[in-house]
């Protein structure tokens, strides 16, 4: 649906219109390089903004259109709050050179690090008892956010706050759980808004005590940040409802989310009676892409990094095809986004896929890249190009 437009923004209208006016009112007509139709144009460009951002302001009353806090406030009428991010964990485990004969405490909120720049903290007071020596707690990082995952088994090894007696520090598992939630458009440039604006569309179902599967998606959804996709499937004979959850990227979801959308769904204000609710992760259909795209010998740089740079082509291609339950996986759409278009003036002349190939999945699956992918660029067209 298109923007509503509350004021018609037309260059030569509003220029007309101005110039029109004064003319009038002086009652002689402004030449080209008249100093007086000189400020007239200028002013014209300053009422065009304007109105651009009269139209962008009219357009915040509309949930589809809002940004930022005016969208909170949307989501507040439907008591609907923005996901804010969660924080990654792990257990870090604090040791001693040897035993001794006294107990030696670890305060809560004690800080490690890997990189000294983000940092991880207990979320406990801990004791190494005399006799024993070390003992493992839970770490959380400082803030929320999915860039604090994946810090590997004994990666975070550096003690910020000296405890006495401590002699090392490592995690000894690698960290998980962190996701950025649905952050503001500045931040993000507006995915979050986007997840944020289908969670306050799927609220509306919350008040209805049918079970409707808009209201399975809208609870599920909205119990951990870093779940993108929930399809919703009932046996009705046998009174169960089946949800399958799938988190971003196409990654399978933990027991730890399983419980949070199974509690989330199975409460008594959100499940009638006759339902019996199963919860499960998604099931991943993989695949690799092999390819060889084209393009002039000017452009190579340029169209190298649009089609296999950070943020490039396949990246979009990969983030799209794992976005959704049961999306098919489609080879045109990755020939899409490394082709030229109208839009998009950087791009490969020509592309051959020769995978993936179109493949239709099953409701309870997500495609998700494999990790190999053979691509290869060429300034030379095809035989019989030009």
């Amino acid at each position: 649906m298109a923007n509503i437009d509350l004021f018609v923004v037309d260059d030569e209208e509003i220029h007309n219109l101005i110039v029109d006016f004064v003319e009038k009112k002086l009652d002689e007509t402004l030449y080209p390089g008249d100093e007086r139709k000189i400020f007239l144009e200028v002013m014209q460009g300053f009422f065009t903004s304007f109105l651009i951002k009269l139209n962008e302001l009219f357009n915040q009353r509309f949930a589809q259109y809002a940004k930022g806090k005016i969208l909170d406030a949307h989501g507040e009428n439907e008591n609907c709050e923005r996901l804010t991010a969660t924080k990654s964990h792990t257990t870090m485990r604090f040791s001693l050179n040897s035993e001794l004969g006294f107990n030696v405490v670890v305060p809560k909120g004690t800080r490690v690090t890997a990189d000294n720049e983000k940092y991880f903290e207990t979320d406990e007071v801990a004791v190494i008892y005399a006799g024993s020596t070390y003992v493992d707690i839970n770490a959380y990082a400082v803030e929320g956010g999915s860039a604090y995952n994946g810090f590997t088994e004994g990666q975070i090894n550096k003690l910020v706050d000296k405890v006495e007696y401590i002699a090392t520090v490592s995690n000894t598992e690698t960290t998980v759980g962190g996701d950025n939630g649905e952050p503001y458009p500045e931040i993000d440039g507006g995915v979050g808004d986007a997840n944020y604006y289908e969670r306050i569309r799927l609220s509306k179902s919350a008040k209805s005590t049918a079970g409707a599967e808009t209201l399975y998606e809208y609870y599920a959804k909205s119990a951990d940040a870093s779940i993108s996709d929930v399809f919703v499937a009932s046996d009705n004979a046998a009174g169960t409802i089946n949800l399958t959850v799938c988190c971003k990227d196409g990654a399978i979801p933990t027991e730890e989310i399983l419980n949070k959308v199974l509690e989330a769904c199975n409460s008594k204000e959100v499940r009638p009676l006759g339902d019996k609710v199963e919860v499960s992760g998604i099931a991943q259909a993989s695949y690799d892409i092999e390819l060889i795209y084209y393009t002039s010998e000017d452009e190579e740089s340029d169209t190298i990094t649009a089609v296999e740079g950070v943020g490039g082509a396949i990246e979009r291609y990969n983030a799209w095809q794992s976005a959704e339950i049961g999306r098919a996986i489609n080879p045109d759409r990755l020939r899409a986004e490394i082709l030229k278009s109208d839009t998009k003036t950087v791009g490969a002349d020509y592309v051959e896929i020769t995978k993936p190939v179109y493949t239709v999945l099953g409701a309870g699956k997500v495609a998700k890249w494999s990790g190999k992918m053979t691509v290869t660029h060429k300034t030379t067209a095809p035989e019989g190009g030009k």
